[in-house]
Formats: C-alpha cells, sequence, structure tokens
C-alpha cells in the first residue's frame, strides 16, 4: 500500500501538473501536436452523431475528448517502446491508460474547458 500512496503523492489533487514548468516542456509540448493529429479522425467519427441530438452529441465528444488527450499524453510510453524496443498496439494501449490514471484530473481539466466552450449552457 506504501507505493499506491506515494504514487497518489506525486499526482496529489491538490496540484495540477501543467503548472510544473518541466511537465509542459517534456509531456504538454509534444502532446499538444499529438492531440491535434489524433483529434482528427475522433472529429470525423463525431459527425455521425449529429442528428441523434444534443445530448449524445455531448456525451460523445467528451467520451473522444478523454481518448484523444489519454493518448497523446501517453506518447512518452509509446515513444519509449517504438525507440528502444518492439512497437505493437497493446503499447498505445498500455501508454493510454497509464497515461488516463496519471494524468487524469490535468485530463479532465482540459476536457470540462472543451465541453464548456464547445456545448455552453
Amino acid at each position: 500500500m506504501g507505493l499506491f500512496n506515494h504514487i497518489h503523492e506525486i499526482f496529489d489533487d491538490n496540484k495540477l501538473l501543467e503548472e510544473n514548468s518541466i511537465y509542459q516542456l517534456i509531456i504538454f509540448g509534444p502532446a499538444s501536436i499529438i492531440s491535434t493529429i489524433v483529434g482528427i479522425p475522433f472529429l470525423v467519427i463525431s459527425f455521425i452523431f449529429i442528428p441523434l441530438g444534443y445530448t449524445v452529441q455531448k456525451l460523445v465528444t467528451k467520451i473522444s475528448l478523454y481518448l484523444n488527450h489519454s493518448i497523446s499524453m501517453g506518447y512518452l510510453y509509446s515513444a519509449q517502446e517504438y525507440f528502444f524496443d518492439t512497437f505493437e498496439l497493446h503499447d498505445i494501449l498500455v501508454g493510454t491508460f497509464l497515461a488516463f490514471f496519471g494524468f487524469y484530473k490535468t485530463i479532465k481539466k482540459f476536457v470540462n474547458e472543451t465541453l464548456n466552450k464547445t456545448f455552453p449552457n
């Protein structure tokens, strides 16, 4: 249980990782480029759900944003596997999974900002 508590202290809920300048340089800079590229297929997929109504559009957009940000922030794991080992599809899935839980609060903030701009109440 000590390892879990140590990891939780690193990713504490009281601070956002985007406020750290080292994380901005190493993670969020390249992740924004990857997020733009990965966002194109999600945008095309979301066009299918336009006739289904506002609630479905908002749900699909929210899910696609979570996936988009998780994939883009999981690039470090994927890049490491690409350059130093064999690169397969499960490497992207593992990187996405680790990024989703490691950067959850920051990803949630990004998703909520985008949803508030896209679907104003």
